[in-house]
């Protein structure tokens, strides 16, 4: 889901009688949003980074001694880029098990395993209001 997936091409990760269901459409939507809030924030703090930057380039032509020399800025740049790419790592990491969930899931339904869980004690009723929720 690095560029986003189409929500064509979600909606095939689930039997063909649930495509076109709202619900799918509203996970797929949340995965969106949570994305873009994402990306959103990461451009956000580029071009905060990058002010502060450009601030102590300013201030350091100017003759103003600086706390942090522009070396440390690039270093201070560097980690906060690391940590954005960490950041970016981790929501994909979520993104690909929410799908690979889907996946299993979908597969179960269709396979008709889902009627394991009647035999693991889990609440059926809960059971039935996943499966609507899908």
């Amino acid at each position: 889901m690095w560029d986003m997936i189409a929500l064509a091409d979600f909606e095939d990760m689930f039997p063909s009688k649930m495509r076109g269901s709202p619900r799918i459409h509203a996970v797929y939507a949340a995965l969106a949003d949570k994305r873009s809030s994402v990306r959103e924030e990461i451009a956000n703090n580029i071009v905060a980074h990058c002010r502060k930057a450009a601030n102590v380039r300013t201030e350091s032509t100017a003759g103003v001694q600086l706390d942090v020399s522009l070396t440390d800025a690039i270093s201070i740049l560097e980690q906060k880029s690391n940590e954005l790419k960490s950041e970016i790592g981790s929501v994909q990491e979520e993104c690909d098990t929410i799908v690979e969930s889907i996946e299993r899931l979908s597969k179960s339904i269709e396979s008709g395993q889902i009627s394991k869980l009647l035999r693991t004690n889990v609440d059926v009723n809960l059971a039935h209001e996943v499966l609507e929720a899908m």
